[in-house]
């Protein structure tokens, strides 16, 4: 069965990311995995602006 509308991207800001985590994991039955930059991305981690994206790998 192909989804005819199927969800491609969100994103969803947290205070607490390892909680999130664990709650989308749990409901939704996945597993979050990081989403490192692009390599060509000057990144800052130390930055106080600087974001994390996860994605969703299925168990």
């Amino acid at each position: 069965m192909t989804a005819k509308n199927p969800f491609v991207w969100t994103e969803i800001s947290v205070n607490d990311l390892a909680r999130a985590k664990k709650f989308y994991e749990t409901v939704l039955q996945v597993e979050l995995v990081e989403l490192p930059p692009p390599d060509i991305m000057k990144v800052d981690k130390d930055d106080p602006c600087f974001l994390k994206y996860w994605h969703f790998r299925q168990i």
